[in-house]
């Protein structure tokens, strides 16, 4: 936008000075680009100052054309606009309903269902413009997610657009962003379809490649902070699988990129998340613990779902660690917490309340053994309501019961259940 600027700017100078034929040059030029780039709202703007320039040097012949040709394009670049404008209104309307999903764990089904409705949303060939099928992916997806139904199709749709981008090679850097962001998506529509590591590790090694082989010029920031996001994919997908040491090293091969770089702080409590699970895994709990105290004391709340198991994970460290004392306490604050930021399901009171009233006491194997069954059941019977369901997906909280159920390793029962 920046060079479209320059351009016009130019042009304008130009006019007022009468150099009316190098301002026309200049005004072609800026056209060229803003069609490049498929910017409408500049391509209406080139065609008025094309016809200021006609009018005021009596450029009878380009004012027939025109009337003739250009009134039909300005009438499709105004149409163009429309479209995207809409699309976008219903990207904002998706993505504020994700968000709130992610905070409070409940999916609106009405107000998805009502944007899913949209005619806008039955056909890709329905988006007249690249913002207006960006935005067609990314709703898709976001009602995806909310739904967690229909992810294999949802997948398959993602992939299209994938190809779709790398179709276009020559814009493909310029759309670098939105390139990493589809392939960031893919990981996200996963989550209910069995999908193997090295189809992930491969959809990585992809966005690695791309991001490595930017220009300087193109690496920018918000660049950087999608890639992040792609390798924090990668380590939950390999942590889903207890492979904490293939995500670990994952983590400090990207470590040099995250370093001195402002990540969004949703993004850096999921990325501390990931942390904590890696050296919880491999039973190092006061590393562990010094990752969820990071999220704990973050001052803002996004990610709300994240900082609502951190609170409860800091029992279960503190368990680990037998430090038996604490947990009353710990669970107080943690249900203090929750009730303020109206975010208690179900599933995360009975946990807490199991830590505060059962765990703190100490007792033999055996008879820790048959509280953890007992537990385990009764959460179980809870996982009916969708709140309760969401939190529970967070962390495999049931993983963690049967290891103490089977005295076995966490990790152990995790890839266990994986291979099954």
């Amino acid at each position: 936008e920046s060079q479209l600027q320059t351009l016009l700017a130019k042009a304008e100078v130009l006019q007022k000075k009468n150099i009316l034929k190098e301002a026309l040059k200049i005004l072609y030029k800026a056209e060229q680009l803003a069609l490049e780039y498929e910017n409408y709202n500049y391509l209406l703007i080139i065609l008025n100052q094309k016809l200021s320039l006609f009018i005021s040097g009596r450029f009878v012949d380009e004012i027939k054309q025109y009337v003739e040709k250009e009134m039909s394009s300005s009438i499709k670049y105004a149409g163009s606009i429309k479209n995207t404008m809409e699309y976008r209104n219903l990207f904002m309307q998706s993505h504020l309903l994700l968000f709130e999903f992610y905070n409070s764990g409940n999916a609106n089904k009405g107000e998805i269902k009502k944007i899913l409705g949209s005619e806008l949303l039955t056909s890709a060939d329905k988006a007249l413009a690249f913002r207006s099928k960006s935005a067609y992916y990314a709703i898709h997806t976001a009602c995806s997610i909310m739904q967690l139904e229909d992810n294999e199709k949802e997948f398959e749709r993602q992939r299209e657009w994938i190809n779709y981008l790398v179709k276009d090679a020559d814009k493909l850097e310029q759309r670098g962003e939105i390139y990493l962001a589809a392939i960031s998506n893919l990981f996200a529509l996963s989550w209910k379809i069995k999908r193997r590591i090295p189809e992930f590790e491969s959809l990585y090694e992809q966005a690695k490649n791309f991001y490595m082989n930017l220009s300087s010029k193109r690496k920018t920031e918000n660049i950087t902070v999608r890639f992040i996001m792609i390798a924090n994919n990668l380590m939950a997908q390999y942590l889903e699988e207890g492979l904490h040491k293939e995500a670990l090293n994952t983590w400090k091969k990207i470590e040099p990129s995250v370093t001195g770089l402002t990540l969004p702080s949703a993004t850096k409590k999921v990325l501390h998340f990931l942390l904590f699970n890696c050296y919880f895994l491999e039973g190092n709990y006061h590393e562990a613990l010094k990752w969820l105290i990071k999220i704990i004391h973050a001052k803002d709340i996004a990610r709300l779902d994240v900082q609502t198991c951190a609170r409860i994970m800091q029992l279960v460290v503190h368990y680990e660690l037998g430090n038996y004392e604490l947990l009353p306490y710990l669970a107080k604050q943690a249900e203090r917490f929750l009730l303020k930021q109206n975010h208690f399901s179900a599933f995360e009171k009975s946990l807490v309340r199991f830590f505060e009233k059962k765990l703190s006491v100490p007792k033999s194997k055996k008879e820790r053994a048959v509280e953890f069954l007992d537990q385990k059941k009764q959460l179980n019977t809870l996982l009916k309501d969708p709140a309760s369901l969401t939190a529970s997906e967070i962390f495999d909280y049931f993983s963690w019961f049967d290891s103490k159920i089977e005295n076995r390793r966490v990790v152990e029962v995790l890839r266990e259940r994986t291979e099954n």
